[in-house]
């Protein structure tokens, strides 16, 4: 029996490395890399897919970079805006369902609980504001489509993410300063990788309690500020290497220069989603 063919994007970033990882077993994947897909171009996208014949496109890539996309908001918009329309296009063409990824960005902050998937988005940068369009032309485009929100995404071995960045620092110096009036839920590539597997294989199986279709929220860890996150971390890291000697200490956001604005708090629910995998 032929294995179920994945089109995958962003194969060669944090989270699409895991992805590969976890699903090659399972399913017959095609995931080129930025040389061998320009992204920014429907015709090439369109081309490489129909080529292809996937059973389902999962997107994976992104722009994250979020002071980046302050000053390079147009090539921002064309990852994380134009892409999914392309792809949904396709997905829809095909008649294929497409699973899309997407960020706790696409909120302001300022709830003093955690969000809903039907909360009422309020990006307040432009990383935020091109994510949130892509989830709206994923929406408008195809019905069949599955988008997980998530949030302050990490690969320990992997990519650049505030677990290497914070693994980095405490190498090389004695003290780090974290903000820590910022809160949110870190989600590691491999739980997100294999809640895509358990999906996959509902959709593939045809079981009775396929996921439907729509917008879910998918963290891994309980709310934290980034300063307990770094904690965290550091004790994971001190166990590897019990030599490791670095303070942690915490700072205010206005203490912090960036270019984008960050919400205060992006903690999302994940009462939906868990409530499904709970039957799995």
């Amino acid at each position: 029996m032929e294995l179920p063919r994945i089109f995958l994007t962003g194969g060669s970033g944090q989270l699409g490395t895991k992805i590969i990882e976890i699903l090659e077993s399972h399913y017959y994947l095609k995931y080129p890399n930025r040389h061998e897909l320009n992204i920014e171009e429907k015709s090439d996208i369109a081309n490489q897919i129909r080529l292809f014949k996937p059973n389902i496109i999962i997107n994976a890539a992104a722009f994250t970079n979020v002071d980046e996309a302050e000053t390079n908001s147009i090539e921002a918009f064309n990852v994380n805006a134009d892409l999914p329309a392309y792809l949904a296009q396709e997905a829809r063409d095909l008649n294929i369902p497409l699973i899309h990824f997407s960020t706790d960005y696409i909120f302001d902050g300022l709830t003093n609980s955690s969000y809903l998937e039907n909360d009422r988005p309020n990006p307040i940068n432009e990383y935020g504001k091109s994510k949130l369009l892509g989830e709206k032309n994923v929406v408008l485009t195809h019905n069949q489509h599955i988008i997980l929100r998530t949030s302050w995404v990490f690969n320990p071995n992997f990519g650049k993410n505030f677990y290497r960045t914070m693994a980095k620092n405490f190498l090389e110096h004695d003290h780090v300063k974290v903000v820590s009036d910022q809160y949110g839920r870190p989600t590691s590539v491999g739980y997100l990788s294999n809640i895509l597997l358990i999906i996959l294989e509902n959709i593939f199986n045809e079981k009775k309690n396929i996921l439907p279709w729509g917008i879910y929220h998918a963290c891994e860890f309980e709310k934290m500020s980034w300063h307990t996150f770094a904690k965290k971390i550091y004790k994971l890291e001190k166990a590897k290497n019990p030599k490791l000697e670095c303070k942690i200490l915490p700072i205010k956001s206005k203490e912090w220069k960036s270019k984008a604005l960050r919400p205060y708090n992006s903690s999302l629910n994940t009462d939906k989603i868990n409530l499904w995998l709970g039957n799995h």
